[in-house]
């Protein structure tokens, strides 16, 4: 994940010094000119549409390779104090990351966007006599880990989570037919820009310009060239979906898009404003 650099961090990404000193790096390598690094950077960098070298892209990318690599070695750790203490046997672990990471392939740094590069996250889940090893593609969002954990260990969720039980859907009777055909994202920084993707679809829909741009995810799976205008009756299914969708997630959400004054403090609001999400 990438830090502000508020305690004097200069790298975008978390990674122990020992993974670093191959790079040789200067703070004209990790910082701009006035100073900002870490996420700063990175956010001052969109906000201005600075170019970005190759160099300095592939120095990005590498550097959050080597977090996901430190990351990885944690788990290691943690897996085998697992097994040490004769516990790995019994345990249901499920490892999910909460977004991806984007490097200009849209135009942006970070994890603002709906595209894949933000959205496609690893799920793996491991539960020895009760999850078979097997790959599944099929789309699910991570709305619906948190109901099959709990009923898991034998919990009904709460009514508002009404997303799919991933641990049913693996069972022979339910996979041909039960798996979860869309799902809906929203833009961190533009509020009122939409994603809708399906196994092969993703659609971008913009209720401030009604603006639409369309892909296929088969033959597109960089999600860059658009067929808005080739394949119209697509676009206009996936949209109709995609209202749809929306309007029955806020009719059984009421007051969820307002803040209470009373839930977060000042400081705790300006943060938020920063990071996109008020």
């Amino acid at each position: 994940h990438s830090d502000f650099d508020g305690d004097g961090n200069k790298l975008p990404y978390f990674s122990p010094t020992e993974r670093l000193q191959d790079l040789q790096l200067t703070e004209a390598d990790l910082c701009d000119e006035q100073k900002r690094c870490a996420t700063t950077r990175l956010i001052e960098s969109d906000r201005d549409q600075r170019p970005e070298s190759p160099q300095r892209l592939a120095l990005l990318q590498d550097l959050y390779a080597r977090g996901a690599t430190e990351l990885d070695s944690r788990l290691g750790e943690l897996f085998a104090a697992l097994k040490a203490r004769n516990l790995w046997e019994e345990a249901l672990i499920v490892v999910i990351a909460d977004h991806g990471e984007e490097f200009r392939e849209h135009g942006k740094f970070l994890h603002s966007q709906v595209f894949e590069e933000s959205l496609r996250v690893p799920l793996l889940m491991h539960w020895p006599g009760r999850i078979e090893p097997a790959v599944d593609t099929h789309l699910v969002g991570l709305e619906s880990v948190a109901p099959t954990l709990l009923r898991a260990v034998g919990t009904t969720p709460p009514p508002l989570m009404e997303a799919r039980d991933l641990l049913a859907a693996l069972r022979p009777e339910e996979a041909a037919g039960g798996q979860q055909a869309m799902h809906v994202s929203q833009d961190k920084l533009a509020r009122t820009r939409f994603g809708l993707r399906t196994q092969r679809y993703l659609l971008v829909w913009d209720f401030a310009d009604k603006s639409a741009k369309l892909f296929d995810r088969q033959a597109d799976p960089g999600e860059v060239r658009d067929l808005a205008a080739q394949l119209p009756d697509v676009l206009a299914d996936l949209r109709s979906r995609l209202f749809s969708a929306l309007r029955h997630f806020r009719s059984t959400r009421p007051g969820l898009s307002e803040t209470s004054p009373d839930v977060f403090s000042e400081a705790e609001r300006k943060t938020l404003r920063s990071l996109g999400y008020l």
